[in-house]
Formats: C-alpha cells, structure tokens, sequence
C-alpha cells in the first residue's frame, strides 16, 4: 500500500443487531525497512556460495 490518506467504510448488519455503518480516515507512513544477515565468511575454493538473511519492518516482523 502507497504511503497517504485513506478513508475506509465499515459496515455492520445482522438480524438481531440494528445495522451500523461508520468511516474512518487511516494514515499509512511509509515504511524503513532493513535487510539483516549474520556474519559469515566464504572459502574460494567452494563455488557455490549461500547467505540467509531476512528483510524486517519498523515492528521487527519479517516482511
């Protein structure tokens, strides 16, 4: 979702509740987000070569 100003509508309706609808305005910042990986060191000798890293948010959650 782009970085702005939304407006959103929820509404609510069921047969024992009266029916309910209300808007809300969401702000969505954009997001920093930060690639981490552990040190590691390679030998030259081995062609293949991997590293495991994980790209995280501002909440330190996998993205």
């Amino acid at each position: 979702m782009r970085p702005g100003t939304y407006t959103a509508k929820l509404s609510f309706e069921n047969n024992n509740y009266v029916k309910t609808t209300n808007k809300t305005k969401i702000t969505v910042k954009k997001a920093t987000p930060k690639l981490t990986a552990k040190a590691k060191k390679f030998k030259q000798s081995v062609k293949t070569k991997k590293i495991l890293c994980c790209l995280e948010g501002q909440c330190r959650k996998g993205i």
